[in-house]
């Protein structure tokens, strides 16, 4: 099974649904009929078990130490890294899953009919699918909560530290100006200006520290991708 995921998931899932609504004639004033909503509907009943197999897709290989990103990059194929070994029963159960996600869908797209037993059977595999997702395993999720938690505290000892400088700034100003800080009155202007002047530094700051947290992540999902199955 392969994996793509901007257009397809393994072994070649795709959706593509587009939906009409009402005709271009100016004299119909009218709205959609029947079928055209029930047309709709079915329209976006398939695009959400896509996106929502999709989404179980990506944790599955995020909960088993394989970088989505990487995987569809590097064109990897989960048979030979999740078909054999620990990982074989479970991979079997998702792929069995997602795989006949793929192929109702396929029907659908092609021209059959959603039926109330297939919608049916749509729903309870995407359940299927977040039951072993579930069952899988914290994984690279835990290498980015962590990195998460680390950007979120330095960006908090950053903002504490602005707003320290530009105190300490603010009051050496003061001074400068021959205008000594005597009394609360002269106190709230400079805590006012501090925080406003903070707040403004604080969020490219942060921008930035969850830029570098992405990077980091990037980077060590990648390593301990190769590292369990000894890509190059």
């Amino acid at each position: 099974m392969w994996v793509g995921f901007s257009k397809s998931l393994g072994g070649g899932f795709r959706v593509g649904v587009g939906t009409r609504i009402g005709g271009r004639s100016s004299r119909r004033r009218s709205g959609p009929t029947q079928a055209q909503i029930a047309k709709l509907e079915k329209a976006q009943f398939i695009k959400n078990i896509a996106e929502e197999s999709n989404q179980s897709l990506q944790e599955y290989l995020v909960n088993n130490n394989i970088d989505p990103v990487f995987a569809e990059r590097k064109k990897l194929d989960l048979d030979d890294l999740l078909g054999k070994g620990d990982t074989a029963s479970q991979y079997q159960k998702f792929k069995a899953s997602i795989s006949e996600v793929n192929e109702i869908i396929s029907k659908v797209n092609y021209g059959g009919n959603l039926t109330a037993s297939r919608k049916d059977r749509l729903v309870d595999l995407v359940f299927e699918l977040r039951e072993i997702v579930g069952e899988s395993g914290p994984g690279l999720n835990e290498l980015a909560t962590q990195i998460s938690k680390k950007s979120e505290k330095t960006s908090i000892i950053t903002f504490s530290v602005f707003l320290s400088i530009v105190a300490v700034l603010m009051a050496v100003g003061s001074f400068v100006d021959d205008k000594p800080i005597t009394g609360i009155a002269d106190v709230i202007p400079l805590v006012m200006g501090t925080g406003f002047v903070a707040a403004i530094l604080y969020l490219p700051a942060h921008l930035v520290i969850k830029m570098i947290a992405k990077v980091k992540y990037n980077r060590q999902a990648v390593a301990k991708t190769k590292q369990q199955y000894g890509l190059a």
